[in-house]
């Protein structure tokens, strides 16, 4: 299925970046993304089981923990509004073919 849907945007002019990660969403996130990436997360809310909302103010450049073929941690200084400054630890994976990502507050 991702062969077929990488191929009809390729053949609609697609995004070359946005063709890899639909047919190889494992290594492109081991190929292309680090910690420096981080800061893309500024302007989230975060949620927790409470119903508490926490937005994500500032964000340094993450430190990376570790790696493997299919997922990325790092650590990263924060701003979040309530709570003042904090440490996330965000976790980008590919889980049943599909790119996600994890924001927790350490």
């Amino acid at each position: 299925m991702r062969e077929n849907l990488s191929g009809v945007l390729s053949n609609f002019g697609a995004d070359e970046e946005l063709v890899q990660i639909i047919r190889n969403p494992e290594a492109y996130l081991y190929d292309n993304l680090t910690c420096e990436d981080t800061d893309r997360h500024v302007g989230e809310v975060l949620r927790n089981a409470f119903g508490g909302e926490f937005e994500i103010i500032q964000v340094s450049e993450g430190t990376e923990v570790s790696r493997s073929e299919n997922e990325l941690v790092c650590l990263a200084d924060s701003i979040i509004n309530p709570q003042g400054p904090t440490e996330l630890e965000i976790r980008y994976f590919v889980q049943e073919g599909q790119y996600l990502y994890n924001i927790q507050m350490l």
